[in-house]
């Protein structure tokens, strides 16, 4: 996993731009390859690399979205555990 440092007065913008990003990317007119390589140019997401999981099967978009809204969260869970 893939460890962010930044900045904890930037800390809530960052979230709110990732979630902002993984609607985005949900939106049906949002081009896969963009997140494809979107996906590639981020590295390895989740130990799904380029979008494509194990069984072949490619989660395009969709995937990439999810992985972004699954960072925001974690982000966001840190900066509460930090500010208790």
């Amino acid at each position: 996993m893939t460890t962010i440092t930044i900045d904890p007065s930037d800390a809530h913008d960052h979230v709110d731009l990732l979630r902002a990003f993984a609607l985005t990317l949900k939106h049906p007119d949002f081009p896969n390859s963009i997140a494809l390589t979107l996906a590639d140019t981020l590295g390895d997401v989740g130990g799904a690399r380029y979008g494509v999981m194990p069984n072949g099967h490619q989660q395009g978009a969709d995937f990439v979205a999810q992985k972004c809204g699954e960072l925001a969260s974690s982000m966001e869970s840190s900066l509460e555990t930090t500010a208790h």
